[in-house]
């Protein structure tokens, strides 16, 4: 009886505990951190993949003229602007204004190798 009455006090207690704002603050907190961890760690090989890209276009990139350096970067932003730009100028053989001819051959060629357009 004194067992069970002890274990009523305990519960009770840890209820009491956990209901106060600075532990609601503190375990509010710690999801966060958590959350974010983990948000970080997903998006790790998809950055991975998106470095590796670039590196690969590195001679590519040298000889872009600045606006078609800006619009490379954003295009290697993420990977669902790689999977747009494949899908609509490599796969759709649209016209690019920004990246054409061999430069974009050779550019859909590293996207074709490259991992980022592998379905999740």
């Amino acid at each position: 009886m004194i067992r069970k009455l002890l274990v009523f006090i305990e519960i009770a207690a840890l209820v009491i505990v956990l209901r106060m704002p600075i532990v609601q603050d503190f375990l509010s907190s710690a999801q966060q951190t958590v959350t974010h961890w983990l948000i970080t760690i997903e998006a790790l090989p998809d950055k991975v993949a998106l470095h590796d890209l670039r590196e690969q276009s590195d001679g590519l990139y040298a000889s872009m003229r600045p606006f078609q350096q800006d619009y490379f970067d954003s295009v290697t932003s993420s990977r669902q602007n790689v999977k747009h730009f494949h899908e609509t100028y490599c796969l759709k053989d649209d016209k690019n204004p920004f990246i054409s001819g061999d430069k974009r051959h050779q550019f859909c060629t590293y996207l074709s190798e490259s991992p980022l357009l592998a379905k999740r």
